[in-house]
């Protein structure tokens, strides 16, 4: 969702791009960032899926390795580079884990484990073995709520989330209002997945 449009470096992404937009997630009434990711574990059959996706060119990942020009769907196409994606998403939860922004709590998995900005209880959600985040994230949507969060927005380009989070939205205590942010540009749409149930 979040291209690298002009930055040289992965480090440049991290500061140029990734922290300003969810600094941009983070202001008025918010009170809690969660950013979760897929875990990319080798013998699964997500796996199996990516790898028949074809392949694109192959790049080990530091702070300082150049971004790929030719092709970002091609750079994340190639089954090493998702391998190599573990030590890019160590580099983003750390950045998260060290954001400070006044009235916010961040949170961030790394694989199986979260990190925080705060000094919170985090046993809810970590370790957790999801492998994928359309799944993990509904465990932080329900630890928000233990912790009083009673109103969730979900920002996503996932349709699969939407059919998860419709599904949840009622059976998640003390979840009030559950609303999911899909889709970019013209194709962005905000959603009350409540309003989707009752209509149901």
């Amino acid at each position: 969702m979040l291209a690298p449009a002009s930055s040289t470096t992965f480090q440049d992404y991290i500061e140029d791009v990734f922290l300003p937009f969810i600094k941009s997630q983070s202001s008025g009434n918010v009170r809690r960032v969660d950013v979760v990711w897929d875990t990319y574990k080798p013998n699964s059959l997500k796996a199996a899926t990516r790898e028949k996706r074809g392949h694109g060119d192959k790049f080990v990942i530091s702070p300082s390795t150049k971004i790929p020009r030719k092709s970002w769907a091609s750079f994340l196409r190639h089954e090493d580079n998702k391998k190599q994606l573990k030590q890019l998403l160590r580099l983003l939860a750390h950045a998260l884990e060290n954001l400070h922004v006044e009235g916010v709590d961040f949170y961030s998995n790394v694989l199986e484990v979260v990190v925080t900005s705060s000094d919170v209880d985090i046993s809810a959600i970590s370790p957790s073995n999801h492998e994928e985040a359309d799944t993990r994230l509904f465990l932080h949507v329900s630890d928000a709520a233990k912790k009083g969060h009673k109103n969730c927005l979900i920002r996503t380009s996932d349709s699969d989330v939407l059919v998860l989070a419709v599904a949840l939205c009622e059976v998640i205590p003390g979840l009030e209002q559950l609303w999911v942010s899909i889709g970019t540009g013209q194709h962005h749409r905000l959603i009350s997945t409540n309003s989707i149930k009752r209509v149901r």
